[in-house]
């Protein structure tokens, strides 16, 4: 009996779980890269991850840990294969982890948008993508097996998501993240906020509940393996560095580096390396920072 309960408590669940999501392919691209495609009630149009696995995927039967990579501002789930796509390759097979890279949109934030419907993407992300590459691929589905980080919006959107969905991800990182969202919006050198007035209106003052630092309460209680980096010149240094002395007043472990370099992709392929080595420690051993 109890069996039988466990049984129909799960097909319920997974009902549940993606009651939003319809028209599922996925596509080989090559022998480590695919894609999947579906629709979801939370956005408008098809949703795309590219996902990358370790070149042992296909000859084991094992499960591995997952890393979700977010893109940046203007950018999309293309972003990191384009640019930077074998080294992701050997980094996902140097560290026997799986690498998602979902699409976020033009200038989503990766927020639920309170104005616009259809701009959902922290729920995409949370309740659509992660259940379904949990069921699609050969994932280890548990919080201190899975891990997000990103750059610039998509470091916000890491650093958020591991904030709201603890329950889902351990670690998360930033690679120039816009940490704090009235400063990042001012930032923008077309007056245009880098869209954010688009997904959550026009009074900045209702900005600042969404700021990464009203989450700190969130990772000390979760013990929540993080990692920043940012460049020296980069646009959002000041925000950063804030957040990181919010970090050390709280008492909350972290990583945090500084090195030279701006809001560009050299940073960020440079970055991802020593944020993949941090995960594959987290995955390996739990979150030990601050134990010596």
């Amino acid at each position: 009996m109890k069996k039988l309960f466990l049984i129909i408590a799960t097909l319920i669940l997974s009902s549940f779980i993606f009651a939003s999501v319809s028209n599922v392919t996925t596509r080989q691209i090559d022998t480590q890269l695919s894609l999947l495609t579906f629709n979801s009630s939370y956005i408008s149009g098809a949703e795309n991850i590219n996902i990358i696995t370790p070149a042992n995927y296909a000859t084991t039967s094992i499960n591995f840990p997952t890393l979700y990579l977010l893109h940046g501002w203007s950018g999309s789930y293309q972003n990191w294969v384009q640019l930077y796509g074998r080294q992701i390759e050997a980094l996902a097979t140097q560290y026997q982890m799986i690498i998602v890279m979902p699409d976020g949109g033009y200038a989503s934030w990766y927020l639920n948008s309170p104005i616009n419907p259809k701009s959902q993407y922290q729920s995409l992300i949370a309740l659509d993508c992660v259940p379904l590459i949990d069921k699609t691929y050969k994932t280890l589905p548990y919080a201190n097996k899975r891990a997000i980080t990103g750059l610039s919006m998509g470091g916000f959107g890491a650093l958020a998501l591991a904030g709201n969905y603890p329950n889902l991800f351990g670690a998360a990182g930033a690679m120039s993240g816009g940490v704090e969202l009235s400063y990042a919006g001012s930032m923008d050198p077309s007056g245009n906020n880098f869209g954010i007035n688009q997904v959550l209106g026009n009074d900045t003052s209702t900005w600042k509940k969404y700021d990464i630092i009203n989450y700190l309460p969130v990772y000390a209680k979760n013990n929540t393996a993080l990692i920043l980096n940012d460049g020296t010149s980069d646009i959002f240094i000041k925000i950063n560095r804030e957040l990181n002395q919010a970090m050390l007043d709280a008492n909350i472990p972290h990583d945090y580096t500084e090195s030279p370099g701006a809001h560009t992709w050299s940073f960020w392929t440079n970055a991802i390396n020593y944020q993949t080595l941090f995960f594959s420690r987290y995955f390996q051993f739990g979150n030990t920072q601050g134990i010596y």
